[in-house]
C-alpha cells in the first residue's frame, strides 16, 4: 500500500466491519499506474460500479428468490400468513423479487451485447436497497417482540437470522453509494431533469 492511505474499519451493528474509512494522506500516484486520461477518474469508477451491479446481481436475485419464499414460509409458520395485512406485504415482496429479477438480466443483457450499463444500473441498484430493507422489515415484524432477540438467544426464531439481517442491510442505502446518489444518477441522466448546481468550493 502507497505511503498516506490508511485504512479504518468501522464496525456496525451487527458487530461486523463490512465498510471501512479510507484517508488519503499526501498519497503521490506514478503516472504510469493512472488509468485512463488525466481527471477521467470518476467516469471510470461510475463505469466499473455500473458493470458490478450488473453482472454480479444476477446471483443476488436468485438469492432473494429464496429469500421470499423463506419468508412466506415463516409467515406460516408464525400463523401469520392467513391476515391479510401480511398477505399484501408478502404479495409486495414477490412482485419485488420478480422486478428485481428481469432489471438484473436486462442490464446484464445489455452487458452481453458489449453495451455499457449506464445509469440505468443506479435503478437496479436503488430497487435492490430498498427491497432489501422491506423484506426484513417485514421479517423482523412478523417476528414480533421476539424479533429483538439476537442469535444467542434461545427464543429467536430461526437463530436470529431476520434480526441480524434487519441490521446489517441498514447499510443498503449506503453500500456501493448512496440512495440519494442513485435517485440524482436516475433523475439526471435517465429521466433527463436538470443537473444540481456546482458547488462553490471557494
Amino acid at each position: 500500500m502507497s505511503p498516506g492511505i490508511t485504512v479504518r474499519p468501522l464496525r456496525d451493528m451487527t458487530g461486523g466491519a463490512f465498510f471501512a474509512e479510507v484517508f488519503l494522506d499526501d498519497v503521490r500516484v506514478p503516472r504510469s499506474q493512472r488509468v485512463g486520461a488525466e481527471n477521467g477518474g470518476w467516469a471510470i469508477a461510475r463505469t466499473s460500479l455500473g458493470h458490478e451491479r450488473s453482472t454480479s446481481r444476477v446471483a443476488l436475485a436468485v438469492r432473494y428468490r429464496r429469500v421470499v419464499d423463506e419468508l412466506v414460509g415463516l409467515a406460516s409458520t408464525l400463523g401469520r400468513a392467513g391476515d391479510p395485512l401480511v398477505r399484501q406485504e408478502l404479495a409486495r415482496a414477490e412482485a419485488d423479487v420478480r422486478l428485481l429479477g428481469l432489471t438484473f438480466a436486462r442490464v446484464a443483457a445489455a452487458v452481453a451485447r458489449g453495451e455499457e450499463p449506464g445509469p440505468a444500473s443506479s435503478v437496479s441498484r436503488l430497487h435492490l436497497a430498498r427491497f432489501e430493507q422491506r423484506l426484513h422489515e417485514l421479517a423482523v415484524s412478523l417476528c414480533g417482540a421476539a424479533g429483538m432477540l439476537d442469535a444467542t438467544a434461545a427464543e429467536a426464531p430461526e437463530r436470529g437470522r431476520w434480526t441480524w439481517g434487519f441490521l446489517k442491510t441498514r447499510a443498503s442505502t449506503i453500500g456501493a453509494g448512496t440512495a440519494e446518489i442513485q435517485r440524482t444518477t436516475i433523475a439526471e441522466q435517465v429521466l433527463g431533469l436538470p443537473r444540481e448546481p456546482p458547488l462553490d468550493l471557494s
